[in-house]
């Protein structure tokens, strides 16, 4: 046999045309149901082509050749029911000896093609039905393609079963249709090459289709040994193993990889008749080969696709379960699902949802999956209560679940994806919120204290009844910023100033204002407010709470009152102790009366005390007047610093004071002022560090301020109390403190004459281990020289 030749035409590679015939050679065929049938003399090419391939073929098939009308039918033909009784000794002779009960049929359909060939009323690859009549439904049984020969002429003709011809099942139907694609598919000549190998000398003939598939052109020529070469490696055990199965069932067919000249690697199927001469021994092999890369990549990304999505289910950070068909069988489900379920794999996997969760009720439960299942429309509910039986124990958890329909490319659902959130603690722990908030609601409005309480935002939501009952006011009527119609009009504008900066900043509100009762009467309220955080330190919501302090303020008024009037009054007397004492002193600095010289000094100390306390208080009536004076000029402030420090230690040599400085720093503030606040700050390390130690005290540049620190090695200051420390008249409790007497308003002053500069001031501290209190001021502006 010769080199086959191919054509564009889908009868061509039935044909493949032989330069030469095969008259005379003797060829040998073990039939396909293993029996032997006699020597068959001079088959030509074509037809031992087309027996190739239509014998591995699952689709029913028939040749009919020669003017003879000699017929060849396959394996699929002979198990159909009504012609399961044709012996192997039918094969090779005319159609009407061996098929009688339809070679009028089949006779027909020939006719036509010849008829319809001659007439050139269609293509020669178009495979022609034989059913010119419609009421002959048998007709519609068969479709007919001719068999060229080399000369251009009608050889024989291929006919095909058709759905007709089948057994009259579903499944039946759906094979045979595919089958029949298979065939066509497997027939196009853009798809499938043809080849034979003479197994006597181990040569191969192969249509054009097999040079492309494999990478060449087509003035190529390869040899059996050049196409065994481009087996993948691997691969090639598969191809031997496929040539010994074919030895012993006369179908040769395997799917490997091949490399193509450039390296590239493909897939091929191919698929086989074994012949066998007359002792039984294998002469030919007759298939097909075909490119399978893309059908293979396609499938590996399908398999790869549903490898990660069923990884990903089984990883999922939810339960989810997949349910397949209207049996709502379980065909996946997660290790979440199995646990929010309480059971295992092997009660679940594979049975119907319904058998395996037996807590839920089924006739609600199959009306709901049958209406996500038949109208396609998904379904949701968020907390559902379920009683579920897990591992033994019955709990009731709250689910939020998701119904999610299945559908394939057809858009008809086949299964159902339910997605379930185990909600079950977020549920309970909101009951708990919701329980908590209800006491606190009780126990708010049994208080006689104003209580509110405000979202993350600053927007009040909350007022306790005490709030109502004091205003006349309804809900309705303090909502919305409502609350505001309460507030004095003096202190409206600064009571939102200071509450929006609390929440902008997240530091605690505090602010002293006025509300109106309902009968338009004012008194002093205190309002304080927390902000309340979550683990990750956001607010969540503010809580606050108005005491009225009316009673409080009057007696401050009483007390700055007094304050004022005993300090002026205490002036006076005490100017002319001082000046006695001075008179005393300068009377015996040279006696010799040692005692009379110290007792006179102590006063002199004493009285200075004295001085500094009324001043303070004289100070303290001003900032509550808003009188307090400054006079502010530029000065050198370590000059200042310098000379505090030399005043100080001649008071307190007990303390070592150390003093560290950039040089010279102007400042613009009153020199008196910024002085009165070093003295405190230097007293208080002293007096708050009773095991002596050093004070340290550091000035240096930051940005366009001046920063100045003192720092002692004493009994220092809880965190608690650091932020209040420099209220008026605050002191610090505890069993330290109380032994360091003092009224509580140094630091308040100190405070309050950095303010008014501008500045800042602050504390750092450890109990145990010091205080840092420090505090800044601006810098002088340069002036021209």
């Amino acid at each position: 046999m010769h080199r086959l030749k191919d054509n564009n035409k889908l009868a061509d590679e039935f044909s493949l045309l032989a330069k030469g015939g095969n008259s005379g050679k003797e060829i040998i065929s073990k039939d396909w149901t293993k029996n032997q049938i006699g020597p068959i003399s001079g088959w030509p090419s074509e037809l031992l082509i087309a027996l190739g391939i239509i014998l591995y073929s699952e689709m029913p098939m028939i040749i009919l050749w020669g003017p003879e009308l000699v017929c060849f039918y396959n394996d699929a033909f002979c198990d159909r029911a009504d012609y399961k009784e044709k012996k192997t000794g039918d094969i090779g002779i005319p159609v009407k000896d061996a098929l009688p009960q339809i070679w009028k049929q089949l006779k027909t359909g020939v006719e036509n093609v010849y008829a319809a060939i001659e007439s050139n009323s269609v293509e020669i690859s178009t495979a022609v039905s034989c059913n010119k009549k419609r009421e002959d439904t048998s007709n519609d049984f068969f479709s007919y393609s001719p068999l060229i020969n080399r000369t251009g002429s009608i050889a024989g003709v291929l006919a095909i079963a058709r759905e007709g011809f089948t057994e009259p099942t579903e499944k039946k139907s759906n094979e045979s249709t595919l089958s029949e694609e298979r065939l066509r598919l497997a027939l196009d000549a853009s798809e499938m090459a043809i080849w034979e190998v003479d197994l006597r000398n181990d040569t191969i003939e192969y249509s054009n289709k097999l040079l492309e598939i494999l990478g060449y052109d087509l003035s190529k020529k390869l040899t059996l040994h050049d196409i065994r070469e481009q087996i993948y490696l691997p691969d090639r055990q598969r191809v031997k193993d496929a040539f010994n199965d074919s030895l012993q069932n006369g179908k040769y067919k395997f799917e490997v990889r091949a490399v193509k000249p450039g390296g590239a690697i493909i897939y091929v199927r191919t698929a086989g008749k074994v012949f066998f001469d007359d002792a039984g021994n294998p002469s030919n092999i007759i298939g097909t080969l075909r490119d399978i890369t893309k059908e293979e990549e396609n499938r590996e990304a399908l398999e790869k696709s549903e490898r990660r999505l069923r990884r990903l289910i089984l990883n999922a950070p939810v339960a989810i379960g997949i349910l397949d068909g209207p049996e709502y069988r379980v065909e996946i489900m997660n290790e979440l699902a199995l646990t929010l379920m309480g059971k295992t794999g092997k009660q679940m996997l594979n049975k119907p949802v319904l058998d395996s969760i037996t807590e839920l009720d089924p006739a609600s439960t199959k009306a709901l999956l049958d209406s996500v299942y038949y109208t396609g429309k998904s379904f949701s509910a968020s907390e559902f209560p379920v009683k579920l039986n897990r591992f033994g124990k019955f709990e009731k958890v709250y689910i939020n679940f998701v119904y999610q329909p299945l559908v394939d490319s057809q858009e008809k659902v086949y299964g159902i994806m339910v997605v379930g959130i185990d909600v079950t603690e977020q549920v309970t722990a909101r009951h708990k919120i919701e329980e908590n908030e209800a006491r606190f609601r009780l126990l708010a409005d049994s208080m006689p204290q104003f209580v509110w309480s405000a979202d993350e935002a600053g927007n009040i939501n909350y007022f306790n009844k005490a709030v109502f009952d004091y205003s006349g006011l309804t809900n309705e009527e303090v909502q919305n910023g409502g609350w505001l119609k309460v507030v004095h009009p003096d202190e409206k504008k600064e009571s939102v100033k200071q509450w929006r900066r609390a929440v902008s900043s997240g530091k605690d509100f505090t602010f002293e204002h006025r509300f109106r009762n309902f009968e338009g009467q004012y008194s002093w309220q205190l309002s304080r407010a927390v902000p309340l955080r979550n683990e990750g330190g956001k607010i969540q919501q503010w809580i606050g709470t108005s005491t009225n302090i009316d009673d409080m303020k009057v007696q401050e008024q009483h007390k700055d009152f007094f304050i004022s009037m005993a300090s002026h009054e205490l002036k006076t007397p005490i100017t002319s102790m001082k000046g006695y004492v001075q008179i005393l002193q300068s009377m015996y600095e040279n006696g010799e009366d040692e005692f009379l010289k110290k007792s006179l000094e102590r006063v002199h100390v004493q009285i200075e005390k004295l001085t500094t306390i009324i001043g303070d208080l004289l100070d303290l009536s001003k900032i509550r007047k808003g009188s307090l004076t400054f006079d502010k000029q530029n000065f050198e402030i370590n000059l200042l610093i310098q000379e505090v420090i030399e005043e100080m230690e001649v008071i307190y040599s007990s303390h070592k004071i150390i003093f560290q400085n950039n040089g010279d720093l102007h400042v613009h503030a009153d020199r008196e002022r910024v002085s009165q606040v070093l003295i405190n700050l230097i007293t208080n390390a002293i007096k708050y560090s009773p095991k002596k130690g050093n004070i340290i005290i550091t000035s240096q540049i930051n940005q366009k301020m001046v920063m100045i620190s003192v720092k002692d090695e004493g009994i220092g200051i809880e965190k608690n109390f650091q932020r209040k420390i420099f209220e008026r008249f605050y002191r610090v409790e505890g069993k330290n403190e109380k032994t360091f007497p003092g009224f509580g308003i140094g630091l308040f002053i100190a405070s309050e004459i950095i303010r008014r500069h501008k500045g800042s001031i602050g504390v750092e501290s450890e109990p145990g281990e010091g205080s840092m209190f420090y505090f800044s001021l601006p810098l002088a502006k340069k002036t021209r020289s």
